[in-house]
């Protein structure tokens, strides 16, 4: 019974000795010799932000780049592109304007600078010009 009262004493002053450990090894965060572990955030958020920042404006520049050139190619390809039916309608149209010829039904067909001429000089003197066609 000596030793069960013995080992009873033992295992108290064991959770005693433990108990005071644990408290010792609590510390006053008001203690000099105690640092605060902190990390300046504002600094990393202010460059998380910049970085935001000059991504998206980097991002819209590269865009309206490429959309710019994608136009300018397309404009270089259609002014180089070739259109024989347009380029043959307007051969046609220019020697129409350009050329005599005796219609179908007894006119006849003179280039059309000589008949702006002739249609100044045939112009009687004495006709009203409204004020919208004065020189």
């Amino acid at each position: 019974m000596r030793s069960f009262a013995k080992e009873i004493r033992n295992l108290i002053s064991l959770y005693v000795s433990i108990t005071i450990d644990e408290s010792a090894m609590v510390v006053d965060s008001n203690s000099p010799l105690v640092q605060h572990e902190s990390i300046a955030a504002g600094g990393l958020i202010s460059f998380v932000i910049i970085l935001f920042i000059g991504l998206g404006v980097f991002t819209f520049l590269a865009s309206y780049w490429f959309t710019r050139e994608a136009e300018q190619v397309s404009l270089r390809h259609a002014a180089e592109a070739s259109y024989p039916e347009l380029e043959r309608l307007q051969l046609a149209g220019i020697q129409q304007l350009n050329r005599y010829e005796a219609l179908d039904n007894g006119t006849f067909r003179i280039p059309v600078h000589q008949a702006i001429k002739k249609l100044a000089e045939e112009f009687p003197e004495d006709t009203p010009i409204s004020e919208e066609m004065k020189p």
